[in-house]
């Protein structure tokens, strides 16, 4: 069974692919929930979470031109079925009471008892998580802007953003970033999951 040194050690054999071949990367694209799929890993995933982040940030850290915080919430049903909840029955985009899920996917509704969903960040892991996640963000660029990705259903696009802001400061003061109240500048960026995404920038 493969452990968590042999996914890193992969994570270091894929960057290093690029650089014996004297490829220069000019930008990296890395999304997915903070949870992993796999067995043996089960849903203790902050290490190899935050060992990727580190490993991106040292290796990669002039390509970081963009990051986003967002939130997941694992309920108990994760240990049964795990995190690739197949309870979400995907309809066609004609079909009548759908529930979107992503941009273009819709689901006849969402699952009743879930083993995982979105939530406003900060609702699934808590202020030291978030804090030590900024701590390495800013190590690779210490004015790096931090969009909140906001898809909780169980919140409105202006109850969410607010809950979300006040967890992600929350968050940059415990980590020694936020050393004054700043100037909170929101905006609507797009609609998403019908919800909206909303760019938090706070220095």
């Amino acid at each position: 069974m493969l452990g968590l040194s042999t996914f890193i050690s992969a994570r270091e054999d894929y960057l290093g692919v690029f650089e014996t071949h004297g490829v220069a990367l000019t930008g990296l694209n890395t999304s997915g929930n903070p949870t992993s799929p796999l067995p043996n890993e089960g849903l203790k995933h902050a290490e190899d979470l935050f060992k990727t982040i580190d490993l991106a940030s040292k290796r990669l850290a002039g390509l970081i031109g963009h990051v986003h915080a967002k939130d997941t919430k694992i309920f108990p049903g994760a240990a049964y079925r795990g995190v690739l909840d197949t309870d979400f029955v995907p309809v066609p985009a004609e079909a009548e009471n759908k529930t979107p899920v992503a941009v273009g996917y819709w689901c006849r509704s969402w699952p009743q008892d879930p083993a995982w969903r979105f939530v406003a960040f900060g609702l699934g892991h808590d202020t030291e998580y978030w804090a030590e996640f900024l701590r390495v963000i800013s190590a690779a660029d210490p004015d790096m802007n931090i969009n909140i990705e906001h898809e909780d259903a169980a919140y409105g696009n202006v109850e969410g953003l607010e809950i979300s802001a006040k967890n992600l400061l929350a968050a940059a003061q415990t980590a020694g970033l936020l050393v004054a109240a700043g100037t909170l500048v929101a905006r609507a960026t797009s609609a998403w999951v019908g919800l909206g995404i909303w760019a938090v920038y706070f220095k």
